[in-house]
């Protein structure tokens, strides 16, 4: 079965969640968006069935895809790349980053698109030495495994420091009071930019902000913390679930 991480949080928040058997299903696997990691484990270990991710762009088709025997010690990555697929991770000024590295993801192969209907230029800002671009930064590990950091555009320049947004919310995810999160840079005057954090409680459970920040000490650099936090009972979202941050964004800045 193949969802988006909204349509598999709402299974598992499900009143009918606990006495569900899915022992018919083979496996599940999620694209589309960033999945949390606690959602991913709670099918692995209350429902004992295979749980992965893949990497997907309209332009490109499938990317990578997660095997089922790497599931469990890999979970969070989107696996390696498919057959066919040449992908490499670089730096701005496109050279390959080493392991553990961020950078942008770059693909070549014969499921590459060939260009934007009637956008000359678009198609031409998309390509370099002939990789396509994805705008999506990730980073790979020793193995060679493949995690997403999230978008290029979303990356947040505090006081001249990179922070990529999906960290942030993984750690905030981490938190068993919290269902969803979304991070956003927001303006300031003295760093260029800070972080923002937009949160959604599970059902019947309560946390501050003051808290929040307290339990996210040690888990995240200290300017990698956000500066704001905005509680909110649900998330703008396109017709494939993700959140639109520039939504977000948007609220902020008309307050």
């Amino acid at each position: 079965m193949f969802a988006v991480p909204v349509m598999y949080q709402m299974m598992a928040d499900a009143p009918e969640w606990q006495d569900a058997d899915l022992s018919h299903v083979h496996f599940f696997i999620s694209g589309g968006a960033p999945i949390p990691l606690p959602v991913i484990r709670k099918y692995q270990e209350e429902k004992g069935v295979g749980f992965v991710q893949g990497y997907a762009l309209t332009e490109t088709g499938r990317l990578t895809s997660l095997d089922l025997r790497d599931s469990i010690r890999k979970a969070g990555s989107v696996g390696k790349e498919v057959f066919h697929v040449t992908l490499r991770i670089v730096n701005d000024a496109g050279r390959d980053v080493g392991p553990g590295e961020p950078g942008e993801i770059r693909v070549q192969g014969p499921n590459v698109f060939s260009g934007y209907w009637n956008r000359e230029e678009a198609t031409q800002n998309a390509f370099r030495d002939g990789w396509f671009c994805t705008g999506d930064m990730g980073r790979r590990d020793e193995e060679g495994f493949l995690y997403i950091v999230g978008r290029k555009v979303e990356m947040i320049i505090s006081s001249g420091e990179n922070i990529y947004p999906a960290e942030v919310e993984r750690a905030l995810q981490s938190l068993p009071e919290i269902s969803e999160a979304a991070v956003v840079g927001l303006p300031d005057a003295k760093r260029g930019e800070v972080v923002g954090a937009f949160v959604s409680l599970k059902k019947d459970r309560t946390l501050s902000e003051t808290e929040i920040l307290a339990a996210l000490s040690g888990k995240i650099a200290h300017y990698k913390v956000p500066r704001r936090i905005f509680f909110v009972e649900d998330f703008p979202r396109n017709s494939g679930g993700k959140i639109l941050k520039r939504i977000l964004k948007k609220r902020v800045e008309e307050q």
